[in-house]
């Protein structure tokens, strides 16, 4: 599986800690689906955006189409509360069908929870929304947000350990070591007619 922030690391001679964010966006929409939705859209992408960002996008793409899923849309924007609440808004004015959506990271998923109701959509009940990374703000705002959690603190542990590797074998080869974020399930999805 081609994975482009790790091509960039190796590329540029570096050691790295990654986020497997192509298989993690995978599950997260996959997750939406399972619960019932099939009208779910990307918010918080665009098509040259960061490696990791382009990684969530094809992970939607792929599980989409795995699951036998035609239509797909994305509410293109930067990764910032207002843009993406604004990108939402657009979207969902203009594709009224959707039922959930999967955001590139928590910042967007909050803009895009505050804007909803302005469009008479309350989550979770009209519109679940998922995000990614976990900050702390995602468990305090209502509902909680429900999101993939990348584990920081491991990953600045395992930073520590390749320098001191690189730091002992200066010559060895390059080394990416991939952490697999975790689904925490809170309180903006719901399920949809799934017993």
């Amino acid at each position: 599986m081609y994975h482009a922030s790790r091509r960039c690391a190796a590329e540029n001679g570096y050691d790295s800690i990654v986020s497997d964010n192509f298989r993690d966006a995978y599950q997260a929409v996959d997750n939406l689906i399972r619960r019932g939705d099939r009208h779910i859209r990307v918010v918080g992408s665009m098509p040259n955006a960061y490696p990791s960002i382009e990684e969530r996008r094809r992970g939607y793409l792929l599980v989409l189409r795995d699951r036998g899923i035609a239509d797909h849309y994305f509410a293109d924007s930067h990764l910032t509360r207002e843009q993406a609440a604004a990108a939402a808004s657009d979207l969902l004015r203009r594709h009224p069908r959707v039922t959930a959506l999967f955001c590139c990271n928590d910042e967007t998923a909050i803009g895009v929870m505050q804007a909803a109701p302005s469009l008479s959509r309350r989550t979770p009940d009209e519109l679940s929304i998922v995000g990614f990374d976990d900050i702390d703000l995602a468990a305090h705002v209502a509902p909680a947000l429900t999101t993939m959690s990348v584990d920081k603190v491991s990953m600045g542990r395992m930073a520590v350990q390749l320098l001191a590797q690189r730091v002992e074998f200066p010559d060895a080869s390059c080394v990416t070591a991939v952490l697999r974020p975790t689904l925490v399930e809170r309180q903006s999805v719901r399920s949809i007619g799934v017993n």
